[in-house]
């Protein structure tokens, strides 16, 4: 949920407090980002060191301003920035220090001036054309690019645009390409989908790549020392992407055995658990030759959870199959009109269960959170209702923010009330309702973005979105 950005945009927030009688430019910044290329040379087509008729001149500006920042002497350095880059912008024709710490100036001179915001916009929008031309194929870069368009500088490209300056970012650098394009491409890949912009093969090729390296990143985060990051970004992009399971064949098997069966193994005795997990791994393609989690549920759910009904159109049993047969319109239409033939409270429960998890599959939450209060109210002491209201919560930071920062993460304070409600009624749900919440924690808002909205810690607040629901502001750090 949270979303760790680079340090030209930290610098931003970090700004975005203070008092505007100060100058910026005696504010402390981060280094600026590091866009050096450490390969092969990468011969830029624009002008250089070498090409300037005083190239040591021109060098030793560049080293002067490069110290002068790490001084934080940053009107000198700015001085003699605009020399460097007015003669030689592609620096010595292997790396774009000198455009992107240009960047970097012209967001310290939006804060300093923001009734010149839109000029000095323009003047970065620029600079990243001249980076793109000079040093044409920099997926850091065009992802950075990307990343100010979307976020810093609405307006500076559509979402079509910014779709396809990530997309390119990936194409350039398929396994390593920068980490701060996982999140919004994760909610552009589906909405350019959605809108019938891209095909389903171009929406696999995009989500397969941001799982790769969302992998790769978690895999490698503690010789890099950034477990904190990818974490972060782990909180968010799953639920992102999530949203195509309510695409046909999109996600084969091993990715629901892989999401929800642990699902099952925690509730084996819970047949509303047991129904939808089933449910899950059938549309994922699983079966029960070739997927043992697959034939363990469907044990468990023919020998616990098949519905006694007696022979002859019934709409319970009827539902059930259309469930199974991945039917969900059919399913729900059908154990809708069958509930109401149920007269035990508890089975009437479970069937609205069901029901629940199947309008949460097709990702019709507020439907669904209605669903499951009715299932909660017939059987009071049921932790399950609470668990999925839960998690359809913690699932609504795509829906009800960008991917970053305090939109997006504030969605976990009402998922950890319910699943702290869930084991207050019922203890046999307190093991995974504590995972869940300890999984989540890490992804509350910090303290400053808190403190930014005028807000405080411990304060009433009502998420909006769909959920709309009252809780207490808690932060981290």
């Amino acid at each position: 949920m949270r979303y760790l950005i680079p340090s030209i945009l930290l610098l931003l927030l970090a700004l975005a407090c203070t008092p505007k009688a100060t100058p910026v430019i005696d504010e402390e910044p981060p280094p600026p980002p590091s866009t050096e290329v450490e390969e092969e040379p990468v011969n830029s087509r624009c002008a250089t060191f070498d090409d300037d008729e005083n190239p040591d001149y021109v060098a030793d500006q560049y080293f002067l301003y490069r110290q002068a920042i790490k001084r934080k002497e940053y009107d000198e350095a700015f001085k003699k920035w605009k020399i460097v880059y007015e003669r030689s912008p592609a620096a010595d024709g292997e790396r774009n220090t000198v455009l992107t710490d240009g960047i970097f100036f012209y967001n310290l001179l939006i804060q300093a001036d923001s009734t010149s915001k839109e000029r000095y916009a323009k003047k970065i929008v620029d600079l990243y054309a001249q980076a793109d031309e000079c040093y044409p194929d920099n997926a850091y870069m065009i992802g950075l690019r990307g990343f100010d368009s979307y976020y810093t500088y609405p307006g500076m490209a559509s979402d079509e645009e910014v779709y396809a300056m990530f997309k390119r970012s990936i194409d350039l650098d398929e396994e390593d390409f920068p980490f701060f394009v996982i999140n919004p491409m994760s909610k552009l890949v589906y909405d350019r989908y959605e809108e019938g912009d891209i095909d389903l093969e171009e929406a696999r090729y995009v989500v397969q790549h941001l799982t790769d390296r969302l992998a790769k990143g978690l895999s490698e985060c503690e010789e890099n020392g950034d477990c904190d990051t990818w974490g972060l970004i782990n909180g968010y992009m799953p639920s992102a992407i999530a949203q195509f399971e309510t695409v046909d064949d999109f996600f084969d098997c091993d990715y629901y055995v892989e999401l929800y069966y642990p699902n099952f193994e925690a509730n084996p005795d819970d047949c509303a658990t047991v129904v939808d997990v089933l449910n899950r791994l059938k549309w994922g393609g699983c079966k029960r030759e070739t997927s043992p989690e697959y034939a363990s549920a469907i044990a468990v759910y023919e020998s616990e959870c098949r519905i006694d009904t007696t022979k002859g159109t019934n709409p319970l049993r009827e539902g059930y199959d259309a469930i199974r047969n991945n039917d969900n319109e059919r399913a729900i239409e059908l154990l809708t009109e069958g509930v109401e033939l149920i007269a035990d409270p508890e089975k009437k429960a479970q069937v609205y269960m069901a029901i629940a998890n199947t309008e949460y599959r097709m990702r019709r939450f507020s439907s669904a959170r209605a669903t499951a209060r009715k299932a909660a109210q017939l059987r009071p002491g049921w932790g399950q209702p609470y668990m999925l209201i839960g998690r359809m919560y913690a699932s609504s930071g795509p829906l009800c923010g960008s991917g970053t920062g305090f939109d997006s993460q504030r969605v976990v304070w009402v998922a950890i009330d319910m699943w702290n409600r869930a084991k207050q009624v019922d203890g046999s749900v307190a093991g995974e309702a504590n995972k869940l919440i300890g999984q989540y924690r890490q992804y509350l808002p910090f303290r400053a973005d808190v403190f930014q909205r005028g807000l405080k810690e411990g304060d009433s607040y009502t998420v909006p979105c769909w959920i709309q629901q009252s809780t207490t502001i808690r932060t981290i750090q």
